[in-house]
């Protein structure tokens, strides 16, 4: 393994709701279709809906093999009315020790608040 590499990124972007309400299904189908399609083998282990009062969270948490061992990533998405923010998270297979508690605060914790949703 590289000199300083941690074995562990996150990437957070906002995107505008256009057009249909994203639904955990529909994601979970979009997601294997588009895996299987480019013959990415991927073990989903988490896939978690939560209605909150202005918003919902999925949370999809998954695996894959690589050739320095299993890859963990945990996608976060929190769904407004008008927009969403998602939040992806990996880590390589010897680094999760390391991260396993961050992702769980990271994903109990995260607050957002989206600009006037009326």
């Amino acid at each position: 393994m590289m000199e300083g590499y941690s074995g562990f990124s996150m990437v957070l972007s906002k995107q505008v709701l256009e057009g249909e309400e994203i639904q955990i299904e529909q994601l979970k189908n979009t997601m294997e279709t588009e895996l299987k399609k480019n013959d990415i083998y991927v073990e989903l282990e988490e896939f978690q809906e939560v209605q909150e009062e202005l918003l919902r969270k999925i949370t999809i948490a998954c695996r894959m093999p690589t050739t320095a061992g299993y890859m963990y990533q945990t996608q976060l998405y929190l769904i407004g009315h008008k927009d969403w923010v998602s939040l992806t998270i990996t880590c390589v297979e010897k680094k999760k020790y390391l991260y396993s508690e961050m992702i769980a605060y990271i994903q109990q914790h995260i607050k957002v608040e989206f600009a006037n949703e009326s």
